[in-house]
């Protein structure tokens, strides 16, 4: 299945913080497979301030992209419910996860399908992570089987995510610096987990 063009600029976005904040010796493809022409992996302290900076720009891109790959479903489901009331798997989905912040009382169904969407936007503007709990509250209310979901690229997120804080954290000396081509691998590990959610997420809505 090809890539959605949401998914594409997602991608080119992240080449272009690599071409902009990586030195010239790193080399990637539009695949993200990287190469290091520097063998002494020696850099100035200029550069590992500009690692750091990428990270939390990285991290910044990845969690904005996730939000609105949520968004994007459930105003397709919302809007497929309001066109002709039909029901999608991830309306359904919704509707129960959503179940305990609904009013009882309301006798409509498009009422609590209304606050159904809107608890869940609420949701995502409150979201401030990427790690496995910030991406199973957005995934999972889509409709999203969870064996669907990679345990390994949780356990990748929750890594990215504890390194973006000690990046935001944590002072220049007390980090370890961060080795661009290990950097880049583990990105396009956790983009090509990305691109599969992206493509199953089609499929649910």
């Amino acid at each position: 299945m090809s890539n959605t063009l949401a998914f594409i600029q997602f991608q080119n976005r992240i080449i272009k913080l690599i071409k902009c904040f990586m030195p010239s010796n790193i080399k990637v493809d539009k695949n993200l497979n990287v190469r290091n022409t520097n063998p002494l992996k020696i850099y100035t302290s200029r550069q590992l301030l500009l690692f750091r900076s990428f990270r939390l720009l990285i991290h910044a891109e990845i969690e904005h992209f996730i939000e609105e790959l949520g968004v994007g479903v459930v105003r397709k489901a919302n809007q497929i419910w309001i066109s002709n009331t039909k029901s999608t798997k991830t309306l359904l989905a919704l509707l129960a996860f959503m179940d305990y912040k609904l009013d009882k009382n309301a006798t409509s169904l498009n009422d609590r399908v209304e606050k159904a969407v809107t608890e869940y936007f609420n949701l995502i503007s409150k979201n401030n992570g990427i790690k496995e709990d910030n991406v199973l509250k957005i995934l999972l209310p889509l409709g999203l089987d969870k064996s669907l979901i990679s345990q390994t690229w949780l356990s990748t997120m929750n890594s990215y995510g504890q390194n973006r804080g000690d990046v935001a954290h944590k002072s220049f000396k007390a980090m370890i610096p961060i080795d661009p081509v290990s950097e880049i691998n583990n990105i396009r590990n956790i983009l090509a987990e990305i691109k599969l959610l992206d493509e199953n997420l089609r499929k649910v809505s």
